[in-house]
């Protein structure tokens, strides 16, 4: 277990390394490439999240055989807030729109504003993270569980399109926010 952990260790200083050089050669490029992975690291605790709710909904018999993976996975969503704040401090470098509002759709240009954007996934993550925590805690009730479900999917609908369809301001698709979640 002691090499595990020096072995984890080294690996994350050289990933910091890394990302510092990165940052350092390629500011632009390095930010995507956060984006990309922290849009890639809150699909697992937000679908946990969705499956502690479903399994308390529906008094599923495999909640209970799942139950210490899916408690890891939602334990993981609060942190996701540490993971935003980069994106937060170079939102003009990473969005088109943020630095300008020339390219963008007129009728796009108050809901691609930097304060609306943040005070979006502020709201998302900040409920994701109550969510968490509450089920963290222990048995939901129903009623929680399916307000937290509602919560879920109607903010799984709104954040995909601003965290990644609105790296391209005026492309839209409807299909995108639950397929890129599910």
């Amino acid at each position: 277990m002691r090499r595990l952990r020096s072995i984890s260790g080294a690996l994350a200083v050289l990933a910091l390394a890394g990302l510092i050089a990165g940052a350092l050669l390629d500011p632009a490029a390095t930010a995507h490439g956060w984006l990309f992975g922290f849009f890639f690291a809150s699909l697992a605790p937000l679908g946990g999240l969705a499956l502690a709710m479903i399994a308390r909904l529906t008094d599923a018999p495999w909640a209970e055989t799942f139950a210490p993976e899916l408690r890891a996975l939602v334990a993981a969503g609060p942190w996701l807030w540490l993971l935003a704040v980069p994106i937060a401090v170079g939102l003009a470098g990473i969005y088109p729109w943020a630095g300008q509002a020339q390219g963008v759709p007129a009728h796009l240009r108050l809901y691609l504003s930097p304060a609306l954007f943040i005070l979006r996934s502020a709201v998302a993550l900040g409920g994701w993270t109550v969510l968490a925590l509450i089920v963290l805690r222990g048995p939901v009730s129903q009623l929680v569980a399916g307000l937290g479900l509602a919560f879920l999917g109607f903010t799984l609908c709104i954040i995909p399109n601003d965290w990644v369809l609105s790296l391209r301001p005026g492309w839209t698709t409807t299909d995108f926010p639950m397929t890129a979640f599910a």
